[in-house]
């Protein structure tokens, strides 16, 4: 079977037409291959998976300096796995979703607001929360949690 595949570079001197994966490699050889001596090829792909895990896994949601920021984790039939982070004093207004969740705190201080009670939360700190509950998010401090939204409704029972 034949495709009609065409193979597309972007223009010489143009990098921001790519600029995510310029910015990405950039990253890469300043931060690990730069900074790394490989006496083998093992020793190469070890350190490198561990730079990747680093950048994939923690440094993508680290609370920002500003705003916030969130990383897809994990997404099927079953779950979404979110992964947020909240710069200190970030407010993420009322709002509700049509689906179940439980809520962790990894790190940092905040509060909930759940329908009518406001909870405060911190470090460790668990939510479960029913579906169309209107719900607001306070960082009081560089914030992450990990929201596990369950559209598989067994699960919470």
């Amino acid at each position: 079977m034949e495709r009609q595949i065409e193979l597309v570079h972007i223009q010489p001197g143009k990098p921001t037409q790519n600029a995510r994966v310029e910015s990405f490699h950039g990253r890469l050889r300043e931060e690990c291959l730069s900074v790394s001596w490989f006496q083998n090829l093992f020793e190469a792909r070890r350190k490198i998976a561990a730079w990747k895990r680093e950048y994939n896994e923690e440094r993508q949601v680290a609370p920002p300096e500003t705003g916030m920021t969130s990383c897809v984790l994990h997404k099927d039939e079953r779950f979404n796995i979110t992964l947020f982070g909240f710069a200190a004093g970030h407010e993420l207004k009322t709002h509700s979703v049509p689906i179940p969740a439980l809520i962790y705190v990894v790190e940092g201080e905040g509060e909930f607001d759940l329908g009518s009670e406001t909870v405060q939360v911190k470090s460790g700190s668990f939510i479960r929360m029913e579906a169309l509950l209107p719900h607001a998010v306070r960082a009081k401090s560089p914030f992450r949690m990990l929201v596990v939204q369950v559209k598989d409704r067994g699960i919470l029972k």
